[in-house]
Formats: structure tokens, sequence, C-alpha cells
């Protein structure tokens, strides 16, 4: 298998770490993991993802607020299939993502807390929490 190394192939160079010292030069982006990368790739999309819920919740409730009432809206939403589409499709989001919250959360008050979160504010909640885990486990 092909693990990075421009060497010819024998016993001594497959002994040879493949991070850290010795490893040779260009070998510095293999100190980090898959895993590593993967997290940190995970960080920067739900760190804009959170960023990009947060400014459309602020713009969506500026529109809502300087319209006055939100309820002719709510209606219009729910009179569309499409509108029921997207809301089923949320909320059953929301509803598997917060009992994955229950599963991984040890204590009881976080789970309630995170839930609330997750069903108030959707998928900025969401981001915030798995934003949360990854600093929780060194990523």
């Amino acid at each position: 298998m092909f693990d990075g190394r421009t060497s010819s192939g024998s016993e001594e160079d497959a002994a040879r770490p493949l991070s850290g010292a010795g490893a040779g030069a260009g070998a510095g982006w293999q100190s980090v993991g898959p895993g590593k990368m993967a997290s940190k790739i995970g960080s920067v999309v739900t760190s804009l993802g959170a960023i990009a819920m947060f400014s459309v919740i602020a713009w969506a409730l500026s529109t809502s607020l300087a319209a006055g009432t939100s309820t002719a809206q709510v209606q219009w939403l729910i009179s569309n299939p499409w509108g029921i589409v997207s809301l089923t499709d949320l909320y059953t989001g929301f509803t598997v993502f917060s009992l994955w919250i229950w599963f991984r959360e040890s204590s009881t008050m976080a789970a309630v807390v995170w839930t609330a979160v997750m069903m108030t504010t959707g998928w900025l909640g969401g981001s915030l929490y798995v934003l949360d885990c990854l600093r929780q486990d060194g990523y």
C-alpha cells in the first residue's frame, strides 16, 4: 500500500516512522491522522454552518418583526405542500439529532438543554453542539 514515502521499499525504509523525528521531508502532513483532519474540516464546515444559520435566523426575525406579525407567514408555510415537507424533514432531523444528543450525553440536564436549543434554534444549535463535542474531545 502507498504510504507517501518516496523510497526503494527496503526493510530499512519500512521500519522508518511516518511522522515525527526521522520521518524525512514532506512528512509534516502525516502527523495529522485522518480522524484529526476530518475533525478539523468538520469544525470549519460546522462553524460556517453556524454562522450561516445565525445570519439567516437574524435576517428572518428582523424581516418578520418588520412585517408586524408572522402568523400570515406561518399560515402560508403550512398551506404549501412543500412547506409541510420542509417542516417534516426539519423536525425529523431535529428529533434524530436530539436522540443522538441523549445517547452521547451522560448528564440528563445537558441533554435537556441541548435538546431545547436544538428544537428552538435548529441546526444553529446542532452546529454549536458538534463544535462543543469536538472541543471536548480535543479536536
